[in-house]
């Protein structure tokens, strides 16, 4: 039962967040863009079958900001288990390793980050993500995952 209640937690949220919305939004249009927007953050947020992955990715979406986020951090705060274990049950249900999730996580922040908030630098971006010791390793990442420089992305979404 409990972790019956852990997974619904982040969808709870989510749904708690849409009534507010509807309650403070007038138009058709707000109205509609508040059901997408909630429905799009309840999307991205994988959901397995698996009720440990389901509680490690929601510690790494409420927390991809901590510098030491790694498989040793997930087995020492969340699942007390061997991180070689945590990294085999992870790869297996999700697909793909806990690095290249956690590194998905942090750059779909950073977007976010950079969209959101204008006047943000890549440093303070990166900072925010858990990745400001290494501001360089950052700027790398950015450019694989988007294609672009910081400067080249926040360009492309002030034209629009």
């Amino acid at each position: 039962a409990i972790m019956l209640v852990v997974q619904n937690e982040l969808s709870a949220l989510k749904l708690q967040k849409l009534i507010k919305q509807i309650t403070n939004n007038q138009s058709a249009d707000a109205l509609a863009q508040a059901v997408v927007d909630v429905l799009s953050e309840l999307k991205a947020q994988p959901h397995s079958t698996d009720p440990l992955i389901d509680i490690i990715v929601r510690y790494v979406y409420e927390n991809y900001h901590i510098p030491s986020m790694n498989l040793q951090h997930i087995a020492d705060s969340v699942a007390h288990l061997t991180p070689r274990y945590i990294g085999r049950r992870f790869l297996n249900v999700m697909n793909m390793k806990f690095s290249e999730f956690l590194l998905q996580v942090r750059m779909e922040k950073a977007l976010e980050l950079a969209k959101e908030f204008d006047n943000l630098t890549a440093n303070e971006i990166a900072e925010r993500i858990g990745l400001g010791n290494n501001v360089r390793y950052f700027y790398r990442l950015f450019r694989q995952h988007t294609g672009m420089t910081m400067r080249e992305y926040k360009d492309s979404i002030s034209e629009k």
